[in-house]
């Protein structure tokens, strides 16, 4: 007769084929949750028929460890290694509002963008701006990133990008092939966040003064209209003097020289680049000029104008400090 109290039987681990493939998906694809991909490995090892012992050897950890989620697996199989409900209030976003998350964001991009925004797929689902944040953390998505990767080849920016998924980032070439360039000139309402842009070959003082013209064209006639410029050197031609000189209801303000980042349009080009153009892949000028324009149309349908969070006061005091330390580090 069996000794009563003598070591409980080990009980068997059998893992079907369709559990094997879960498993090794988990270990491969889900990077951002770790701890699920050490228990995926913790049953592979298991069942190659490894005990206990040899497996937490092998994945440097305890044996009871490796005993408890081998009793996990047997009682529920792959979903009983996810981790257990926690107290609290029940889910209100169902599997298939984050089924819908996930899909949209592996799978589709915003108008007039490269990427979702969370604030921007929120307003898509209905969803709120932090529910769409936390789907993005548990599933290891991370849109607003991307890594670039280098081949043994000379390969330029026309190369396939390779498409973000769990646990890891958009991925696209370091290098790429110059098809040309365009200028864009824009302004910006700064009431109402429309945005005035036109497209040129050149950035010269008149293709300057067709821009002008192009904004007087969409201004209301009457009012008086205040314009911030940097220092640049196409801003100050005679022809733009001349050109402001017949419209005296315009009045000009220049950022002070190595400050253009004052004009609130400067916040506008930033998205431009961010959301279109940074990880794009223009082919040719007009294709980038139409991708320009379609952010511009996108961007005027829902305007938004921009608000400084700080006041004059502090964003002065910031600088005060970045220039006295400066000032310390070169001795002066």
């Amino acid at each position: 007769m069996a000794n009563p109290r003598g070591r409980p039987q080990k009980q068997k681990l059998m893992v079907s084929e369709a559990q094997t493939q879960e498993l090794k998906r988990l270990v491969q694809h889900c990077r951002s949750h770790r701890a699920l991909t050490f228990r995926a490995k913790i049953i592979l090892r298991c069942a190659r028929g490894k005990s206990n012992a040899d497996v937490a050897q092998q994945l440097k950890t305890t044996g009871s460890t490796v005993g408890f989620w081998r009793k996990r697996f047997i009682a529920g199989g792959v979903e009983s290694l996810l981790d257990e409900p926690r107290p609290g209030a029940p889910r209100k976003i169902g599997d298939d509002d984050v089924e819908r998350v996930v899909k949209l964001t592996l799978e589709s991009a915003p108008k007039a963008a490269t990427h979702w925004s969370s604030r921007g797929l929120a307003e898509k689902t209905g969803l709120s701006q932090s529910a769409i944040s936390r789907i993005w953390r548990a599933f290891g998505l991370q849109p607003h990133r991307s890594q670039t990767f280098q081949l043994s080849s000379a390969l330029n920016r026309t190369q396939p990008i390779l498409p973000m998924r769990p646990g890891q980032a958009e991925r696209r070439s370091h290098d790429y092939q110059r098809h040309g360039t365009t200028s864009l000139f824009a302004a910006l309402d700064i009431a109402t966040g429309n945005v005035v842009g036109k497209c040129f070959a050149r950035h010269r003082s008149r293709e300057f003064k067709k821009f002008l013209d192009h904004l007087d064209a969409n201004l209301p006639a009457a009012g008086e209209v205040h314009i911030v410029l940097d220092n640049y050197a196409t801003h100050k031609t005679p022809v733009i003097r001349r050109w402001f000189a017949r419209r005296p209801r315009y009045h000009l303000h220049f950022t002070p020289t190595h400050a253009s980042w004052l004009n609130l349009i400067e916040r506008w080009f930033g998205l431009l680049t961010q959301r279109q153009i940074r990880r794009g892949s223009h082919a040719s000028v007009w294709q980038l000029k139409t991708a320009i324009q379609e952010f511009l149309a996108a961007s005027n349908e829902h305007p938004k104008p921009f608000v400084w969070t700080k006041s004059a006061d502090v964003i002065l005091a910031s600088i005060a400090r970045f220039a006295t330390a400066t000032m310390k580090a070169h001795g002066n």
